[in-house]
């Protein structure tokens, strides 16, 4: 009796599409793209979390970066507080170098206060990169995963030397299809020599964009006042 019903039923089911095909298919791909909607999601929400961890990851438990006010896009005014806040200098990096002995190593670093940097080589250019004066250091940290040539040293940056190394996407923007070690490039009207460039950071989103132009600090503080007066960071 069961069996005859069930047939009976998927008779009637059978028959009721046949006579309705048009409500059929708009109820089955109504059900396909809500599945597949709701799998996308899913998976993008996964992707996106494992991402985020990743760049968590990278930077390490032992690693804390200061900044002079919080980063990110703001839709307030700054506080009374954060009004009155000291520029971040670079002796503030030196005495957290040379009185904190539980710290292992600084990295100073030092970007312009400005909304877009240019750089160009040749008839190739490459809008809005991120200009950082920087030091050794900063490669040491595992910040700097060099792809071609080298990072600067500590005695390049105290000769102030007009050295750069290029991140990933500015390297394939301005040398495309060239060797860029040894070129002389120009941001912003100063005239750089690339020794080395970089691979894609692990720390970062995915879709993130690597237009660093590293040089040495002592060479941006050297060239120009503007580039002291706020937007200083050290870690």
């Amino acid at each position: 009796m069961k069996k005859l019903g069930f047939t009976n039923a998927l008779l009637l089911a059978l028959q009721t599409i046949r006579s309705h095909k048009l409500r059929s298919f708009l109820t089955i791909l109504g059900v396909i793209v809500g599945t597949g909607t709701i799998i996308g999601v899913g998976a993008i929400l996964t992707g996106f979390d494992s991402n985020i961890a990743g760049v968590l990851r990278s930077f390490g438990p032992n690693s804390i970066i200061v900044f002079r006010f919080p980063v990110g896009f703001r839709v307030t005014e700054l506080t009374p507080e954060e009004r009155t806040r000291k520029n971040l200098t670079y002796e503030n990096a030196v005495d957290i170098r040379e009185r904190c002995p539980s710290v292992a190593d600084v990295s100073p670093m030092l970007f312009p206060n400005r909304d877009l940097i240019n750089a160009h080589y040749k008839s190739n250019e490459i809008y809005d990169v991120n200009l950082f004066g920087v030091e050794e250091a900063y490669a040491r940290q595992g910040q700097a995963d060099m792809h071609l040539g080298r990072f600067f040293t500590d005695a390049e940056g105290r000769r102030r030397e007009s050295v750069a190394v290029l991140g990933a996407d500015v390297e394939k923007a301005l040398f495309a299809n060239v060797d860029p070690i040894g070129k002389t490039i120009n941001v912003d009207g100063y005239e750089f020599q690339v020794i080395g460039t970089m691979l894609h950071p692990a720390a970062s989103f995915f879709g993130d964009t690597d237009n660093r132009v590293l040089v040495s600090r002592r060479a941006i503080a050297c060239w120009t006042k503007r580039w002291m007066k706020s937007g200083q960071s050290c870690a």
